[in-house]
């Protein structure tokens, strides 16, 4: 009988321990704040500025400086600017390093126009559009 008993208590204490929880967790909610802050193009990690000059009848020549602001070890393999959708400067072959700058001039550009850039590399990518700024 004792036999009996103790199986059964045994029996129970298992199917007790088998039965409660193990006070893992499968998933969780965190919220944390989030804070983002905007750069004027001169000093934004790909800094941009242009220029125009002999504005008249609603062209111009336009001059856009490029500058590599990233921390040291960003580099772009490829840079290509854009005016209206047609490329006028990619930078051949040559990277584009930290603290590096990049002129590209263009004359007889559209004051309505739109300058495109596109920089690529392993640990970056930026791509933005701005309108001629022939004012």
């Amino acid at each position: 009988m004792k036999g009996r008993t103790l199986l059964l208590a045994s029996a129970a204490i298992l199917a007790v321990t088998l039965a409660a929880s193990t006070g893992a967790m499968s998933s969780a909610a965190v919220d944390r704040g989030v804070q983002v802050s905007v750069a004027d193009d001169e000093v934004a990690f790909l800094g941009f500025q242009q220029s125009v000059s002999n504005a008249s009848n609603g062209t111009a020549s336009l001059n856009v400086t490029l500058t590599n602001q990233f921390p040291a070890g960003t580099t772009f393999d490829a840079v290509t600017v854009s005016v209206n959708a047609t490329e006028v400067s990619p930078v051949p072959g040559n990277r584009f390093l930290p603290g590096d700058s990049l002129i590209v001039s263009v004359g007889n550009v559209s004051c309505e126009g739109r300058v495109s850039v596109v920089a690529t590399g392993d640990d970056a990518s930026v791509e933005f559009e701005r309108a001629v700024a022939c004012e």
